[in-house]
């Protein structure tokens, strides 16, 4: 089982020297772009949408805003986006982004603002969590109590806009561009095992870290805090050599493996499958994690291919 995931991600890795090639106007891969809002949009319908809360959070994860129309216009550009899904969810209803859960006496918006127009004439509860519904075939607004309970989980959507000063092949401002690595670099600081790093690199249009020299292993180090991070290679069964998400044999000099310790202190022998680099002081080096390791990781994406 776990042979054929190695297998996986190392078939995606020779992919991305194809699919990174993009030009601007890119956020993700799992977003699709609507020209006439400038901005990206993503239908969910699964478990993250069995509260506001989660919803929330579900498109705070990939660096966007849970969807609400700053014009009522806006629904009727989008909603097509539900109608194209291929699994049509049981439901008319879907959450936005408007909520009362500052107990303001008024609704506000996921950015903090007031909402953009009148949402609905029902007196507002202060004394609960409310949240805002709205119905996908006539794009109404109900209030909510911001909990499905044992109901199915509501489709959401999530939505980001668009910059026009990007310096890096996407509008997502985490990525910093490093003029002397003319690679633009975004840091992940939410550990994730070594597996769901690459697919977030890789639905954001990047790469899993991979500083092909010391020197830019070196500068690289200057720009992120101190810590041991996923990088893009990995042991290849049933070799024991390391090979990179392009497809080549890592040559870099692996000075050290990680140790594993049990409660005890001492230290225990976990196979160390799977890439990092440990950012220590001014002598970075690559090294192994556990691939069961949930790590923080840096995501780049190359400048001269754009």
């Amino acid at each position: 089982m776990m042979s054929r995931i190695y297998c996986s991600i190392f078939l995606l890795g020779l992919l991305l020297p194809l699919t990174t090639a993009r030009h601007a106007k890119f956020f993700r891969k799992d977003y699709t772009y609507i020209k006439e809002l400038d901005a990206f949009y993503k239908v969910h319908w699964d478990l993250s949408g069995d509260s506001w809360d989660s919803a929330f959070l579900a498109c705070n994860d990939e660096e966007a805003n849970l969807f609400y129309p700053k014009e009522r216009e806006e629904w009727d550009s989008v909603k097509s986006l539900m109608q194209d899904m291929k699994e049509q969810p049981n439901v008319t209803d879907i959450f936005v982004g408007f909520h009362n859960k500052f107990r303001l006496g008024e609704f506000i918006t996921v950015d903090g603002h007031a909402t953009p127009y009148p949402l609905i004439e029902d007196a507002i509860d202060d004394s609960m969590d409310q949240c805002i519904l709205m119905d996908t075939n006539t794009g109404n607004f109900r209030i909510s109590d911001c909990l499905m309970g044992p109901e199915p989980p509501l489709p959401f959507l999530c939505k980001k806009e668009t910059h026009d000063d990007i310096s890096c092949p996407t509008i997502d401002k985490a990525y910093k561009y490093l003029k002397e690595l003319r690679k633009c670099y975004k840091v992940n600081k939410t550990p994730k095992l070594w597996s769901e790093a690459v697919k977030t690199c890789f639905f954001e249009g990047g790469m899993l870290v991979l500083p092909e020299t010391q020197d830019e292993l070196r500068k690289l180090s200057q720009f992120v805090d101190p810590g041991t991070y996923s990088s893009g290679f990995r042991k290849l069964y049933p070799r024991e050599e390391y090979y990179t998400l392009t497809g080549q044999k890592f040559n870099g000099d692996i000075v050290s493996e990680e140790p594993q310790y049990n409660p005890y202190g001492q230290i225990i022998n976990i196979s160390s499958n799977c890439g990092a680099i440990a950012i220590y002081g001014s002598d970075p080096k690559w090294s192994t994690i556990s691939c069961d390791s949930a790590k923080p990781f840096i995501c780049q994406m190359e400048i001269s291919k754009y």
